[in-house]
């Protein structure tokens, strides 16, 4: 079986990582994939990217980071 997770800032990487510990604990033969952070990773999760450092609050935000999303 196979799960992803997504988060986009620390707080989201922290529980994506205590989600992923207790999904393996539980689940034979699970596979966590996702964007997230080095404590996913650390977790078991294989993290194709990284979005934790794209986190912004309001429409300006998103103007001034629209390449970081473009790209990704």
């Amino acid at each position: 079986m196979r799960i992803f997770i997504s988060t986009g800032e620390e707080s989201g990487d922290v529980y994506g990582a205590l989600l992923t510990r207790a999904l393996m604990r539980r689940v034979r033969g699970l596979s966590v994939e996702g964007f997230g952070g080095s404590r996913m990773a650390a977790a078991g999760a294989r993290v194709d990217a990284t979005l934790l450092g794209a986190a912004v609050i309001g429409w300006t935000g998103v103007a001034r980071h629209l390449w970081t999303y473009v790209r990704k």
